[in-house]
C-alpha cells in the first residue's frame, strides 16, 4: 500500500498479510495519531482494520504494530493515505476569433483544458450542450488530460450541427473522486456571409452599394467586370462595409453586356460569390423592382452561392 487517496467522507479498509508463525497475540493497526484494532478475517492470513477519514486534508502514515505475549512488539510501515476534500482547479481555453465576446469558428475550434494546479486525476469528460441544454457531444477518458481537443461543429453521431451558441463543459475527477467543472460558450458560424447588393445606373456610371448581414464581419470584397466576350474591363476590391462603388461605363459598350462577378469573404474564411451576366440590365431591373415594391409587390430575391 505505497500510496492511496480518499476524501474526508470515506471509510478506509486496511489489509495486511500475515507472514510469521501462528503464535501471535493482540494485533493493532495504527494511523498516527489514532490507533485501530486489526481483526482477523475469515482467512486467518489477513488482518483488517477500518478507519473513518480525518477531517483535515493531509498525508497520513499507516503502520502495522504486532504485539506478542512475550512482550515483543514489531512495527511495519505500510504506506500513506492522502486525504483530499478539494476539487482540482480547472479552466477551459477556447482558441478562436472573438466576436461579441465569444470564441467563434466556422470549420474547427481548439479546446484547451487546463489543470491550474498540478495533481493526478482519475478521469475527465468533455460535453457540448446546444442552446436547449441538450448534449450533442460527449467524450472522455482516464488518467491525464489531453493537451488540446479539436471540435469541428459536429455531434457525436458525426452529423453537422446548425449554427448557434454552444456550451462546452469540462469535468475532472481527482483520485479521491472530487469533481471540478469549467464551462465556456462558443459560437459556431458555418453559414456563408449574407450580403445585400444594390445596383443603380445613369448614362455614364453604374453605382453598386454593398451591405453586410449576419453575425460574422466581412473583411474582404471584390468586384470584377468583363465584357461579354470575356475581355477584362475593371476590378475593385476593399474591406470596409457598407461600401459604395461607382464604375464608369465604357464608351464602346453600346449593346454589349458588361458582366460582373462579386466575391465576399468573412473573417472566418467563409465565402459567398455571385455573377451578374448583364450589369446594366440588372440595374434597370432593380429599378423596376423598386418601383413594383413601392406599389406593394414583393421584390425578387437574388441567389447566392457558397464557396468553401
Amino acid at each position: 500500500m505505497p500510496y492511496n487517496e480518499a476524501n474526508n467522507a470515506d471509510t478506509l479498509t486496511y489489509e495486511a498479510t500475515w507472514v510469521g508463525s501462528d503464535d501471535r497475540g493482540g494485533v493493532a493497526s495504527t494511523l498516527d495519531p489514532t490507533i485501530r484494532v486489526a481483526a482477523l478475517s475469515n482467512d486467518v492470513k489477513i488482518l483488517q482494520s477500518l478507519w473513518e477519514g480525518m477531517d483535515q486534508d493531509d498525508r497520513y502514515p499507516v503502520s502495522l504494530v504486532l504485539s506478542y505475549p512475550s512482550g515483543l512488539q514489531q512495527t511495519a510501515f505500510l504506506g500513506y493515505y492522502h486525504v483530499d476534500s478539494k476539487a482540482p482547479p480547472v479552466a477551459l481555453e477556447m482558441k478562436g476569433h472573438k466576436i461579441d465576446g465569444l470564441a467563434t469558428f466556422r470549420d474547427q475550434i481548439v479546446i484547451v483544458p487546463r489543470l491550474l494546479q498540478a495533481e493526478p486525476i482519475s478521469k475527465w469528460r468533455i460535453t457540448v450542450l446546444n442552446e436547449k441544454g441538450e448534449t450533442v457531444v460527449d467524450q472522455g477518458g482516464e488518467d491525464s488530460l489531453p493537451p488540446s481537443l479539436y471540435w469541428r461543429g459536429k455531434g457525436s453521431d458525426g452529423l453537422a450541427l446548425p449554427d448557434g451558441v454552444y456550451e462546452v463543459v469540462l469535468q475532472v475527477w481527482d483520485r479521491a473522486r472530487n469533481e471540478a467543472t469549467a464551462r465556456e460558450k462558443v459560437a459556431f458560424r458555418a453559414s456563408p456571409p449574407e450580403m445585400v447588393l444594390n445596383v443603380s445606373n445613369s448614362e455614364e456610371n453604374v453605382t453598386i452599394d454593398l451591405e453586410q448581414k449576419g453575425f460574422v464581419p466581412v473583411d474582404f470584397w471584390r468586384l470584377e467586370l468583363r465584357y461579354q466576350n470575356g475581355k477584362f474591363y475593371k476590378f475593385v476590391e476593399g474591406n470596409k462595409f457598407p461600401a459604395q462603388v461607382e464604375i464608369p461605363l465604357p464608351a464602346d459598350l453600346e449593346d454589349r453586356k458588361l458582366e460582373c462577378s462579386v466575391l465576399f469573404k468573412n473573417i472566418l474564411g467563409g465565402k459567398t460569390s455571385s455573377r451578374i451576366p448583364d450589369l446594366v440590365a440588372y440595374s434597370a431591373k432593380a429599378a423596376a423592382q423598386e418601383a413594383e415594391k413601392a406599389k406593394g409587390d414583393q421584390p425578387v430575391v437574388d441567389e447566392w452561392v457558397s464557396e468553401f
